[in-house]
Parts: C-alpha cells; sequence; structure tokens
C-alpha cells in the first residue's frame, strides 16, 4: 500500500503527450482509441487530427439510429486493431525464442 502512496497516477492524456505518438501523426490523420482516451482531442487539433472513439453508453439516453450505426462501425474496425495488437503480443512472446542460423543472415 505504501508503494501506490509513492507513484502517481499517470492519466491517458499524459501517456500521449509523453510517448512521442503526436509527433509521428501526420495532418488531418484519423486516431481511434479506446473510451477511456476522453481528454486527448485538444492535442490532436493542432495537426486537425480527429479522435474516433466509441461513444460511452448511457442508459438514459437513447441512441439514433445514426449513432447506433456509427458505434456497429467502430466496432468493426477495432476488431482489426485487437487482431494486430494480437499479433504484435505474440510476437514479442516467440522474439526471445526465434532461432536464425548466422548463415541466413
Amino acid at each position: 500500500m505504501q508503494l501506490l502512496k509513492i507513484i502517481p497516477r499517470i492519466t491517458y492524456k499524459m501517456i500521449v503527450e509523453e510517448s512521442g505518438f503526436l509527433h509521428v501523426l501526420e495532418n488531418k490523420a484519423h486516431v481511434m482509441a479506446d473510451r477511456g482516451f476522453k481528454h486527448i482531442d485538444e492535442l490532436l487539433m493542432p495537426k486537425s487530427n480527429m479522435l474516433i472513439r466509441p461513444p460511452s453508453v448511457s442508459i438514459k439516453n437513447k441512441n439514433s439510429k445514426q449513432d447506433v450505426k456509427h458505434s456497429k462501425r467502430i466496432a468493426s474496425l477495432r476488431i482489426h486493431i485487437e487482431r494486430v495488437i494480437s499479433r504484435i503480443r505474440e510476437y514479442a512472446v516467440l522474439e526471445p525464442h526465434a532461432c536464425v542460423h548466422s548463415s541466413l543472415l
């Protein structure tokens, strides 16, 4: 418990700012992010980039047909992103165990 008091919490906004991700983005790029990345719109504005993330679910407000259609489209794209992330993780797991004969290099 003492360790948790020492380490400050880092926000998604801070992660984006410190990662260098914003410097490699082209102008007018679309950035897909998870629901947690709520306050990074202002970081994307200087290059006219657009944040795409799933809408927050609310029991009180019923979504319009257009909102539902938009949510389904985002979900269909997220599946592909999850596959890419999975492949990157698999590669990172296999990398230390990969053997390449020196004659092939």
